[in-house]
């Protein structure tokens, strides 16, 4: 059972990640992990808070011009934890208007830790590609 603000904590989760990643702030984006989360998929495999910072290694605390767009969003919750699939398209600049630079979907699995919900782990695959599981 589940209720409206375990849905919604876990939807904040998913667009924060996408913000946090627009704007570098890898202190806050590494806040919505376990310690011993996992991310992996189509950018390599990475483990833990040392491992989003390798990912992100070089662009902290700049603004970049990609904008993260998460969306048709299905969360599943089943006490402490709760798996969650969505879409990703990633705009950048492209001439003088906007273009997808990532299409892809994500498959999440998150825990409730001290009342606060965080990712467990993230896979991204990108499209078209094999259903996220």
């Amino acid at each position: 059972m589940h209720t409206n603000e375990d849905l919604a904590a876990i939807q904040r989760l998913i667009t924060d990640y996408c913000y946090f990643t627009d704007v570098s702030d890898l202190d806050r984006l590494c806040s919505l992990f376990t310690e011993d989360f996992e991310f992996t998929g189509v950018f390599g495999d990475h483990h833990g808070h040392a491992g989003m910072r390798a990912l992100h290694a070089g662009r902290e605390g700049t603004l970049q011009p990609s904008r993260h767009l998460t969306f048709n969003t299905v969360i599943e919750v089943d006490g402490e934890r709760a798996r969650a699939r969505s879409y990703i398209v990633v705009l950048a600049p492209s001439g003088d208007a906007l273009g997808i630079m990532f299409a892809g979907g994500y498959a999440d699995r998150f825990v409730r830790q001290n009342g606060r919900w965080l990712f467990k782990s993230r896979h991204i695959h990108a499209h078209p590609s094999e259903t996220p599981g």
